[in-house]
């Protein structure tokens, strides 16, 4: 099978999705498929190769689409990017060999869906509605979602997002990559690995921040460790952190790292938190990546307790807290911190646990819904 994946963004990139397209590409061709990517001509801060900058085999090509990139300027631009990348990838496609299209960009999906059978796209908000296409969906909320419009349920399949467990592998133990990374190696370390907003929405790092500082009176050998934040943001967290009263001694703010360093930064952890508020998004649209590479890190994880994480974490592999409560967030690092076998007995279950959400299981089960269409 010739699959050509559909998505309109920077490749390489320091978001999430970057991670997700160039894994799954991988794990197509890993799984049978003969794979092209399409990614649109855009300015770059990036300058690394993508393969090496995700840690991804060079099994398969990748195709720079043309587009106006005036994402810059504002809506307008963001509207004049898109539609050019469409309107350059659909004449591509039309003269492509390609047999299956499959997309992240619905604006492509539902142009493309006009002209060729074999258009599949995954879904990953619920902005958008096509009854004609069949859907992939990264969350059991967002099937009732497009079934509530109309969407025929034997046209969606629900594959949540996964994980790369061989970038896990790593020999060296966890005071020598505090030591490599200069995190102090005589602390707890308190962990958030990700972006400080999604979609405009704040996701959790102020709570976290708030929850720390409580104990760090009672616990002193604390340090709080965060590592994603983009740099605008840096010394706005700065100033919060300064006035929960945590010293710089304390904590650290990480700007993006290379996806290929992050295992070390979980690993080196002694719990890793991820405490989403309470909205629709969150609550359930989302599979987000971090909640797999937290799973294969082997560090216990501490979560909020909404739907779409409950479709992955229980209560046997990770401690669930109530969303938007500081408090519940401080008890449970707690009990991290007093509960060693717990600890230890929550992370082997989730290491356990995210064997079944690896790329390549993904791949095969959404190459298996695409062959029985």
């Amino acid at each position: 099978m010739k699959l050509v994946y559909v998505a309109n963004v920077r490749i390489p990139t320091g978001k999430a999705h970057g991670v997700q397209i160039m894994k799954m590409c991988e794990a197509f061709v890993d799984a049978g498929a003969e794979v092209e990517l399409w990614a649109p001509t855009r300015h770059n801060i990036i300058k690394a190769d993508p393969f090496d900058y995700f840690n991804v085999k060079r099994n398969f090509k990748i195709v720079k689409i043309p587009s106006l990139d005036l994402v810059r300027y504002g809506w307008l631009g963001f509207w004049i990017q898109k539609i050019t990348f469409t309107f350059s990838s659909i004449i591509r496609a039309i003269f492509s060999e390609a047999g299956t299209f499959y997309a992240r960009d619905e604006l492509f999906a539902f142009v493309i869906g006009l002209f060729v059978k074999d258009v599949y796209w995954e879904a990953h908000t619920n902005a958008f509605v096509n009854r004609n296409i069949k859907i992939i969906t990264i969350s059991g909320g967002l099937k009732k979602f497009f079934m509530s419009r109309g969407v025929k349920e034997e046209k969606i399949l629900v594959a949540s997002d996964g994980v790369s467990l061989k970038d896990f592998e790593i020999s060296a133990s966890k005071v020598e990559l505090r030591g490599k990374l200069g995190i102090p190696k005589d602390k707890f370390i308190v962990a958030y690995i990700g972006k400080y907003t999604t979609m405009g929405s704040k996701k959790g790092v102020d709570e976290l921040i708030v929850a720390f500082s409580r104990l760090l009176k009672k616990h002193p050998p604390l340090f709080l460790l965060i590592v994603g934040i983009n740099k605008s943001e840096v010394s706005g967290l700065e100033e919060s952190i300064r006035k929960a009263g945590v010293g710089k001694d304390s904590y650290a703010l990480i700007m993006p790292v290379s996806h290929k360093d992050v295992p070390m930064y979980l690993k080196l952890s002694d719990t890793l938190v991820m405490n989403y508020p309470l909205t629709e998004h969150f609550s359930l649209y989302m599979s987000p990546l971090k909640m797999f590479e937290y799973m294969a890190s082997g560090t216990p994880i501490i979560a909020s307790d909404l739907p779409s994480i409950r479709e992955i974490l229980n209560t046997e592999n990770a401690i669930l807290i109530k969303p938007d409560n500081n408090q519940e967030l401080s008890s449970a690092i707690t009990t991290i911190i007093n509960d060693g076998d717990l600890a230890k007995k929550l992370s082997a279950q989730a290491s356990s646990d995210v064997k079944s959400y690896t790329w390549t299981r993904r791949a095969e089960k959404i190459l298996d819904f695409i062959i029985k269409k």
